[in-house]
C-alpha cells in the first residue's frame, strides 16, 4: 500500500512536471517562463558555486534557529497559560498584536534596531511563535478531563503525566501545528532576506536573480527553498513521532526500562493508614441537591457498598471521598486505561522505579488464570472485561491509603467477577475498601464484614 501511494505521488509530480514544460514552450519566453529542465540545469550550475552552500547552509541555520525558539517559547508559554488563566489573560493581547502585525513591518524595525544579519532567526521566530501557541493551547484545553482525573488520583509523577498521557494526547494537534510553522517560518525568514538584502543568504540570492531578470535561478533557487522545507517538516515530524510515541505495540516492547524486581511486596504495605472522614458534605449540581449534609467515617480495615438506585448519588459521593482522599486506588465507572499501553505498562506507569515488568506480569496473571492471556501487548487489543480486570490489578497496587470501586464488575461474567473480588480482598492490604453497587450480594461472599451505606433515590433524577 506505501508502495503504491509513493508512485502514484511520483505519477502526480511527473505529470505536473510536464504542464510546466508545456507551459513554458507554449509562452516560449525564458524570462517570464522557463522550464523545468532549464531550472534543472541552473540548479546543478549553481550547485557547483562554494557561494550556493553558504547561502543554503546561513539561511537554513538562522530560520532553523528561528523556528526552534518560537516552538521552544511557543510551547512553553501555552503550557503556562493551561495552567493559569492570569498568564493566559496577559499573553493575549501580545499574541493578537503578534498575529495581525504585518511580516513587512517587523522586518523595517528589526532592520532599524538591530541591522540585516539575524533578522531571518527574529522573524522565524516571531511567525512560530504565535502558531505553536495557539494550537497547543487548544489541544491542552481539549485534553480528556477523565485521564487528567485519574491521573490525580494515582498521583502519577509529573513526568510520566507529561510524556505518556499529555503528549501522545496531544500529538495530532501538535503534528499539524508544527507542519504549519516550519512552512510559515521558512517563507517569512526568506522573505525577510529578501527585504533586509542579507548577506550569503537565500533570500538575497533570489533578489539578485530578480534584479538581473535570470528566472532560471530564480525558479532554481525557489526549489532549494521548496526541498529545505519538505525536508526539515518531515524530519522533524518523524523526530517528533519518535521522540513522543514509544514503540509499545511490537511484542514486548516498552516505553519503559526494565528494573529487578522489588525485593518488598506490591503494595509496599498499609501506608499512612487512617480515618477518612467526610463531615457535613453536600453533593450536588448548582441548584439539585441529591445528598444534603453527609457525614461518615471510612476506617482502615472496614469494606463499604455504596448502594441504591441509579441517580441516587453513588458515583458523586465516591468522587467526593476521592476528593477528600487526595490518593487513591480507583476504578472508575470507565477504565481510563492509556490503551496504546501494554497491560503490563499501565501497572507500571504509577511507579516504574518499583515494579518491574515481571512483577506486573506476576501480578495480574491471577485475574486471568486459566486464559490466554499476553500481558505485554496493547489494552486497546483486549475486550472490555479484560481491560476491565487491568484497572482493578492497577488499582490494587497502588501505594493509596484507600481502594474504590466504582462498579467495577461493569462487564465481567460470574467467574470473573468471582476473579475480581477475590483478588480485591487478597490485595487490600489493610486499607479502607469503598465499592458502589446496586447490589451488595455477590460482594458480601468476599467481605462478610461489608457495610451497606444505602442512599435514597433522588426524585428529580429518573
Amino acid at each position: 500500500m506505501k508502495k503504491h501511494s509513493i508512485l502514484r505521488k511520483a505519477i502526480y509530480i511527473f505529470i505536473w512536471l510536464l504542464l510546466w514544460q508545456a507551459a513554458s514552450l507554449m509562452i516560449h519566453n525564458e524570462i517570464l517562463l522557463v522550464g523545468p529542465l532549464s531550472a534543472g540545469r541552473e540548479l546543478l550550475r549553481l550547485s557547483a558555486n562554494p557561494i550556493f552552500t553558504k547561502s543554503v547552509l546561513f539561511s537554513l541555520l538562522r530560520i532553523a534557529g528561528g523556528i526552534f525558539l518560537g516552538s521552544l517559547l511557543g510551547l512553553s508559554a501555552s503550557f503556562a497559560s493551561w495552567r493559569s488563566h492570569l498568564v493566559r489573560d496577559f499573553l493575549s493581547p501580545f499574541v493578537t498584536m503578534i498575529k495581525a502585525v504585518p511580516v513587512a513591518a517587523f522586518v523595517i524595525l528589526l532592520l532599524i534596531w538591530f541591522g540585516s544579519d539575524n533578522i531571518a532567526l527574529v522573524i522565524s521566530l516571531l511567525v512560530t511563535f504565535p502558531i505553536l501557541y495557539i494550537n497547543s493551547l487548544q489541544a491542552l484545553d481539549a485534553l480528556d478531563p477523565q485521564m487528567q482525573e485519574m491521573a490525580a488520583a494515582f498521583r502519577l509523577p509529573r513526568f510520566s503525566r507529561l510524556r505518556y498521557i499529555l503528549l501522545p494526547e496531544s500529538l495530532p494537534a501538535l503534528l499539524s501545528a508544527f507542519s504549519l510553522a516550519i512552512g510559515m517560518g521558512i517563507k517569512s525568514g526568506v522573505a525577510a532576506e529578501v527585504i533586509g538584502q542579507t548577506s550569503f543568504s537565500l533570500g538575497n540570492a533570489l533578489y539578485r536573480s530578480k534584479i538581473y531578470l535570470e528566472t532560471g535561478q530564480l525558479l532554481a533557487w525557489t526549489a532549494v527553498i521548496i526541498l529545505l522545507s519538505w525536508l526539515l517538516e518531515k524530519g522533524w515530524i518523524a523526530l517528533l513521532r519518535a521522540i513522543i510515541l514509544p514503540k509499545q505495540r511490537k511484542m514486548h516492547a516498552s516505553p519503559f526500562p526494565s528494573f529487578v524486581p522489588p525485593s518488598r511486596k506490591i503494595p509496599s504495605g498499609a501506608v499512612n493508614l487512617y480515618p477518612l472522614c467526610l463531615d457535613h458534605i453536600r453533593i450536588g449540581y448548582e441548584d439539585l441537591t441529591i445528598l444534603e449534609d453527609f457525614s461518615y467515617s471510612f476506617l482502615p480495615g472496614r469494606t463499604y457498598v455504596l448502594t441504591g438506585p441509579s441517580g441516587s448519588g453513588k458515583t458523586s459521593l465516591l468522587m467526593a471521598i476521592l476528593k477528600k482522599a487526595g490518593h487513591a486506588g480507583i476504578v472508575f465507572q470507565e477504565n481510563r486505561l492509556v490503551l496504546d499501553f501494554s497491560a503490563e505498562d499501565n501497572l507500571r506507569l504509577l511507579d516504574p522505579a518499583r515494579i518491574s515488568r515481571p512483577a506486573a506480569a506476576r501480578l495480574l496473571a491471577p485475574l486471568f488464570d486459566c486464559e490466554d492471556f499476553h500481558p505485554e501487548i496493547p489494552v486497546c487489543d483486549f475486550s472490555g472485561g479484560m481491560q476491565r480486570r487491568v484497572a482493578i490489578a492497577r488499582a490494587c497496587i497502588s501505594a493509596a491509603p484507600v481502594l474504590l470501586f466504582d462498579e467495577p464488575l461493569t462487564g465481567l461474567d460470574q467467574k470473573n467477577a468471582q476473579k475480581a473480588l477475590h483478588y480485591i480482598s487478597n490485595m487490600r492490604s489493610g486499607r479502607a475498601v469503598i465499592f458502589t453497587a446496586h447490589r451488595a450480594n455477590l460482594l458480601r461472599e468476599y467481605f462478610p464484614d461489608l457495610v451497606e451505606i444505602a442512599l435514597p433515590a433522588h426524585e428529580s433524577i429518573p
